[in-house]
């Protein structure tokens, strides 16, 4: 097997020592595996004084204290701390340690070829360096009694042995010690950092970046597109160890893909962490672990029921302080490191029968459906195959909640039901109905809805189903996203007339009237005709609305309106749209979708007012205090609203790291829910100018908005389309405008076009609007919102966006260094400062190293 490349990790070095020049104490809490060994290697090598290095797993406490001792002068590191805390819970010295978690440099474990996992000396092996064998680790010291015999540490026990916490209380006041370990807050450490005395940095100073992922696969010989570098950060973490592994495999088989070779490679780290990692822990506690590994994620309570542990929640705290086998995600809420869930799944089944897997789906299936989460308790009765139950349980899910996004997510559970089990229930017709129309397939869902009228026909009348029928049809009349508001009047008061007469029994059960742009229930029906209605509207659709919804009808007309006044104010004066919202709000406490649409308006008012911060407050407010059960969608959805405002503000890290790793996928077929996804991704794809990219996305949502009859999302598409026209110098940006203002004013739409700001406003100007009050309004509040967000839609393309590593290469390129010269000055093979000075003329847009000079002065960057 070839030899083990490193990168240096310089920066991170660097920044380890500057903080041991104001810190006594540096503790860095990472994964198993995460490389903390190589950096603390490197971290030694760096030192111009002596090191004393001391492994928990490998070596003598007592030797290395009295090292410590006769060096005061030396930079103390100590690796492995979690084997050392460990024996001195247990009464015994770390040289005690299971003879299971030594290891030797260059050992190599299984045939899948990866480096050994046991302990530190793993990482030293497959990640970093063996400072003992070095020539130029001349000033680093080993304890005394640290030697090796075949490949393995010889160890002595001593059970005279100083505490940890001693030994750093007696410390003299200029030697520095570093410290690594699995743990996320070593109890001996805790008072120290309160103090100030020492300092922790978690996993995320250790993980790679995707720069530096480049470079190691660089030293490989293998060269990856930046998706291909992005997804790999993603799916590992960062986490150096793994990402080595893959990069060593792909050496061997450049013909194979990365997304091929990460399931090998995370096989064989699952099973390291079954032999390696879970001895360290007791019993009970792997009972635990086990028990819980068919869960993702867990709470307190839930684990106490599922795993017959009372004391579940302290042991899951222990293990959460402990170790990176959890992350704690709320107040009593815990969530598995995925491939920590894998390893412990795959290993329970091979140490029980699946009676008892099964079991603990009973058992977690029968939580969550008391608790009310019923596509969670859904999920693992589709692992029992207990169709009756499934059955069960999309009945009360359409009853209770017919419009949220679930619905979306619990299809698999409806193709598990045959289609004659579901042609029997109205409920369950009806839930497929709206399923197919909120995944933008109208025709199958019609195809449901003459399944309903055809039940209805053959049905007697003195069965209960036929009255079910008679319920669902006059639903889906209203709530169908498909039908978009054709005929939503007559539908719903016809509807209101059957609350009032008594014959329709099921009110206040999902539906949204009060979505013009935000609005987030039944794929967001679109009410634009009845804006310029004015004050009329309460009179025309509150008394219908408050029949046909109940106790929840006055706040939901109170929203509509507040929501209408605010598209359509002329003066900017958005005081009575705001009350009417937080009305609304107040008579309608305990329906979340309705409160949400409310809250997102009300963001809306503030961003409008000039106070974007205030409305990502309030929807971070909001998304904080979402139930467990919140719809998964609606989550999602509030969280794309908060990043539009965020893009108002110029802010786009967060919707760039969206776009990257979140957003889905235009080529496939647009489900109504995501629709404000796709929105938010196609102003992405204009700010970083991927034009043939926003081509697909304008197709698709235009024929969404054709067939869906939205035309409120229409005129944001024109708008939208006429920037793209603009920008590219393709098109006719003026008929785009020109026609997204008719649809405006037609139906006396102000903030549609206004809240596009700066991105139109240019156009706006140069159209030579008329001179009449409504134009002369879009043009004023067009140009103050351009004034109180001025980087709004700004190309995050203007200036290349370089890597630090390629900004390195760019700054001596451009100074005049020759490859050679740089490939010295950096450390970098000669290979890999011509991939980075490829990628940097790619980004400059130029084919030579004089072109990129020359472009670089343009930039300002070189005098000429």
């Amino acid at each position: 097997m070839g030899r083990a490349h490193v990168i240096g990790r310089t920066e991170k070095v660097k920044q380890l020592r500057d903080l041991l020049k104001e810190t006594q104490i540096v503790y860095i809490s990472s994964f198993f595996y995460s490389g903390k060994t190589m950096l603390l290697n490197q971290l030694a090598q760096s030192q111009n004084g002596p090191v004393l290095f001391f492994s928990a797993g490998q070596d003598d406490w007592p030797a290395f204290v009295r090292a410590a001792k006769e060096h005061p002068d030396a930079l103390l590191i100590v690796d492995d701390l979690q084997y050392l805390s460990l024996s001195e819970k247990q009464g015994r010295s770390a040289a005690a340690i299971t003879e299971k978690q030594s290891g030797s440099a260059g050992n190599v474990v299984d045939s899948k070829d990866m480096n050994t996992a046991a302990g530190a000396a793993e990482e030293r092996s497959g990640c970093a360096w063996n400072m003992r064998d070095r020539q130029d680790a001349d000033n680093c010291f080993f304890p005394e009694n640290r030697s090796r015999a075949g490949g393995q540490t010889q160890r002595r026990s001593d059970t005279d042995t100083i505490t940890l916490r001693a030994f750093l209380a007696t410390l003299p006041r200029k030697q520095r010690i570093v410290m690594a370990g699995r743990g996320k807050s070593p109890m001996e450490l805790r008072a120290l950092i309160m103090t100030g005395a020492a300092e922790i940095l978690d996993k995320d100073f250790v993980m790679f970046t995707e720069e530096e992922t480049e470079q190691l696969f660089l030293e490989y010989g293998v060269e990856l597109i930046p998706q291909d570098i992005a997804w790999l950060v993603e799916v590992t973490w960062g986490t150096p160890f793994v990402l080595q592994a893959i990069a060593r495999k792909k050496e061997k088989c450049p013909e194979r893909s990365v997304q091929a070779i990460v399931p090998e490679v995370f096989d064989n780290i699952e099973k390291l962490l079954i032999s390696d990692i879970l001895p360290a822990f007791s019993e009970e506690e792997k009972e635990l672990l086990f028990k819980l590994s068919p869960f993702d994620s867990f709470e307190d309570e839930m684990a106490r029921d599922v795993t017959g542990l009372f004391n579940a929640p302290g042991l899951i705290r222990g293990i959460n302080e402990r170790s990176y086998l959890i992350f704690q995600q709320s107040r009593d809420g815990y969530r598995f490191v995925p491939i920590v869930q894998r390893a412990l799944f795959k290993e329970m089944k091979n140490l029980y029968p699946g009676e008892f897997i099964d079991g603990l789906y009973e058992r977690a299936a029968r939580y969550y459906e008391q608790n009310g989460l019923i596509s969670r308790a859904i999920y693992f009765y589709k692992e029992l195959k207990n169709i009756q139950k499934i059955r069960e349980l999309l009945l009360e899910d359409t009853y209770m909640r017919p419009a949220d996004g679930d619905s979306v997510e619990l299809r698999e559970a409806y193709a598990m039901l045959p289609e004659e089990m579901i042609k029997a229930s109205p409920e369950l017709m009806k839930g497929m109905c709206m399923i197919e129309s909120l995944l933008g397939r109208p025709e199958e869902s019609e195809r449901w809805y003459r399944e309903i009228s055809q039940f209805i026909k053959n049905t007697p009348s003195e069965d209960p189903r036929r009255q079910a029928a008679w319920e669902a049809a006059a639903y889906l009349d209203i709530a169908l996203p498909h039908r978009g508001t054709e005929n939503i009047l007559r539908c719903l008061n016809n509807y209101a007339g059957l609350c009032d007469s008594g014959q329709y029994r099921n009110r206040d059960r999902g539906f949204n009237t009060a979505g013009n742009s935000v609005s987030f229930l039944n794929g967001g029906k679109d009410f634009s005709h009845w804006v310029p209605l004015g004050q009329k509207i309460t009179g025309i659709v509150g008394p219908p609305l408050e029949k046909a919804l109940g106790s929840v009808g006055k706040g939901v007309c109170d929203i509509l309106t507040g929501e209408c006044d605010l598209e359509s104010s002329l003066n900017g004066d958005y005081r009575d749209p705001l009350e009417k919202v937080t009305a609304g709000l107040s008579r309608v406490p305990g329906d979340l979708e309705v409160r949400c649409a409310g809250i997102g308006i009300q963001s809306r008012i503030l961003m409008a007012e000039g106070e974007a911060d205030e409305g990502i407050r309030l929807m971070n407010s909001l998304m904080e205090d979402l139930p467990l059960n919140a719809p998964v969608r609606l989550r999602e959805n509030l969280r794309v609203h908060r990043m539009t405002l965020q893009l108002m503000k110029g802010e786009t890290r967060e919707p760039l790291n969206w776009l990257e790793m979140e957003a889905p996928d235009e080529t496939r077929d647009l489900i109504v829910l995501d629709r404000y996804k796709q929105l938010l991704k196609l102003r992405l794809y204009i700010i970083t100018a991927q034009w043939e990219k926003t081509r697909l996305l304008t197709i698709k949502f235009a024929n969404y908005c054709n067939q869906y009859n939205r035309p409120y999302m229409r005129i944001k598409l024109h708008l939208l389309q006429a920037i793209i026209d603009r920008r590219t110098g393709t098109g006719s940006w003026k008929q785009e405008m020109e026609t997204a203002v008719s649809m405006a004013r037609r139906f006396s739409l102000v903030r549609v076009i206004a809240d596009e700001g700066i991105g139109v406003l240019d156009m706006l100007r140069e159209m030579e609007l008329p001179d009449a009050p409504w134009e002369k309004s879009v043009l004023r509040l067009t140009r103050l919102h351009a004034a109180n967000y001025p980087t709004y839609m700004r190309s995050a393309v203007s200036r290349p966006a370089f890597t630090g590593r390629e900004q390195e290469v760019y700054a001596l390129l451009v100074a005049g260094y020759k490859n050679a010269q740089i490939a010295s000055i950096l450390a970098l093979s000669e290979r890999t400062v011509k991939h980075y000075a490829t990628k940097v003329y790619q980004k400059l847009g130029v084919r030579t190293r004089a072109e990129a000079i020359s472009r670089a002065a343009e930039l300002g960057d070189v005098s000429r």
